[in-house]
């Protein structure tokens, strides 16, 4: 592929697009990973915020649309799909009356080493042709590319203590 020098405004295509390319392999991923995940009954989106609760159990619906970077009424929508399936459960927070808590049913939990095997083969092998160093070094142009525009998962979020309830 021909790079554009520093200086010089890139030629726009889907070869050379940083959105295009990024949203391709986010689709590829997405695809490879249901594909591993649905024979546990589990779609992306429910994987999201099953990650999010194998961290830190229960949350509020906001957290864990935070912790997930999924919109609230997705969320939501989801959540009602995960308690039929009975992977979660719902109770009144105690010290927030309106709020519920979510929490992980013995299914849920039962799940997570299968779940987090499923993904990390799927990112062993989308990764297998880079060395361990250019996979830190994209990781890290990543997370600076994120970084950047302010939204990526603060380390706050991922290291905070779990509730005690």
């Amino acid at each position: 592929m021909d790079i554009p020098e520093a200086d010089q405004q890139p030629l726009f295509t889907r070869r050379t697009s940083f959105g295009f390319r990024v949203n391709q392999l986010g689709r590829m991923l997405s695809r490879e990973l249901a594909a591993r995940i649905a024979t546990h009954g589990v779609v992306p989106g429910q994987f999201a915020v099953l990650l999010a609760l194998y961290d830190h159990d229960p949350q509020s619906v906001t957290e864990l649309a935070m912790a997930s970077a999924i919109e609230h009424p997705t969320v939501s929508r989801t959540l009602g799909r995960m308690e039929r399936d009975g992977l979660i459960r719902r109770s009144p927070d105690p010290d927030d009356l309106r709020s519920r808590l979510v929490s992980l049913t013995d299914r849920g939990r039962s799940l997570e080493a299968q779940l987090k095997a499923a993904a990390s083969s799927v990112n062993t092998e989308f990764l297998a042709p880079l060395s361990p160093g250019e996979r830190i070094a994209l990781l890290a142009l990543l997370d600076r590319v994120i970084d950047a525009r302010g939204t990526r998962l603060t380390q706050e979020q991922s290291d905070r203590p779990p509730r005690t309830s």
